[in-house]
């Protein structure tokens, strides 16, 4: 009988900073800033139990997962966004024909809104 588990616990905090300068070519822009941040830890596993033993488990697959985000906006006009973004990922597994690995993503990005 196989069992696959699965967890997750997230804490994210955000907060705006108002009127924020911002120079751009001699041009003073003030905006709002909004600062987000979000921490996860998750752990995925799969058990394989022996019903005629007892005490037969064993984990044949599974990780956990450690993710931290972070991201900024800034309204550059009522069209414009900038974005500027951090994404971490974490990962270790359960079993040993596995390897850790880490992704990270970095990055900005501007919206324009019609």
């Amino acid at each position: 009988m196989n069992e696959v588990n699965s967890a997750e616990f997230i804490v994210g905090a955000g907060y705006r900073f108002n009127q924020v300068p911002l120079i751009i070519n001699k041009k003073e822009l003030a905006s709002d800033l909004n600062v987000r941040l979000d921490l996860s830890m998750r752990n995925n596993r799969t058990v394989i139990r022996k019903l005629e033993d007892l005490s037969g488990s064993e984990i044949t697959a599974g990780q956990t997962i450690f993710s931290l985000k972070a991201a900024a906006d800034y309204m550059l006009s009522d069209k414009f966004i900038l974005r500027i973004f951090y994404d971490q990922r974490l990962t270790t597994p359960y079993i040993s024909n596995s390897y850790p690995n880490a992704n990270y993503n970095v990055g900005f990005s501007m919206t324009f809104t019609l």
